[in-house]
């Protein structure tokens, strides 16, 4: 699992980081946005009743945003690169953050049941509880902090034609420098989360083994395996 992990949280950070360098590599649209949502202004207000709808002026507004339009597609295309390349950073963030919640859901009740089963010490399932509420609000806070990735840059592109896009720019840049940073974080506790629950399963193993050495299960079971007259016992396998 840590090493499932591990790979899954290098290929994530890869991909925000990928992403990152690319939206500062592809240049500003934000003065491109400028001058496409200027022509767009321009062609409706053209086609206003109020100004007349003016034949020979709306067919100017229309070409002159076909042309801006046209001068700006290189730009734009390299913006829904970005946006796609972010939407793929995200799925495998929150992808990864939600493997390790399952997997603690999982593994908590394991021990739990085992420790019931074979009456372990307590001390090993409140361990894997107090693993569990350590790990989670790490896992979370990757969640969120994805989102709100995700969240600034919707609010910052320029394709949206929103006027106030070009005031999200510098947002979304600190928040996605920031983000990523503590989505790192996020996965490094997670990671030593992760170790410290499988050496208790480990340990819950070794102990398990003595039970039922003690029990004589294992000898049991070859018993009736060979036909022998040893009474079935009800014993429940850890899983």
């Amino acid at each position: 699992m840590t090493r499932i992990f591990s790979g899954l949280a290098a290929l994530s950070l890869l991909l925000l980081m990928a992403n990152m360098s690319y939206g500062l590599l592809f240049g500003d649209f934000n003065a491109e946005a400028v001058r496409l949502r200027a022509a767009h202004q321009q062609l409706e207000d053209a086609r206003k009743p109020s100004a007349g709808s003016d034949a020979d002026a709306v067919a100017e507004a229309r070409r002159n945003y076909e042309r801006v339009s046209a001068e700006t597609r290189p730009i734009r295309q390299h913006a829904e690169a970005h946006k796609l390349l972010g939407i793929a950073a995200a799925v495998v963030t929150v992808l990864v953050n939600s493997i390790v919640v399952t997997y603690f859901i999982g593994t908590s009740r394991w021990c739990q049941e085992v420790a019931d089963t074979y009456q372990l010490p307590l001390e090993f399932a409140q361990r894997s509880r107090r693993i569990k509420r350590r790990t989670f609000p790490w896992s979370l806070a990757g969640i969120l902090t994805m989102l709100a990735i995700i969240g600034c840059g919707a609010a910052a592109d320029p394709l949206s034609l929103l006027a106030s896009s070009e005031q999200w720019v510098t947002v979304h840049l600190v928040v996605a420098i920031t983000g990523i940073a503590l989505i790192g974080l996020a996965y490094a506790r997670q990671a030593g989360g992760l170790r410290e629950n499988v050496q208790l399963i480990g340990q819950i193993m070794e102990e398990v083994g003595r039970a039922r050495e003690a029990r004589n299960l294992d000898s049991a079971a070859t018993s009736m395996a060979t036909g022998g007259s040893t009474a079935p016992i009800d014993e429940r396998q850890p899983y």
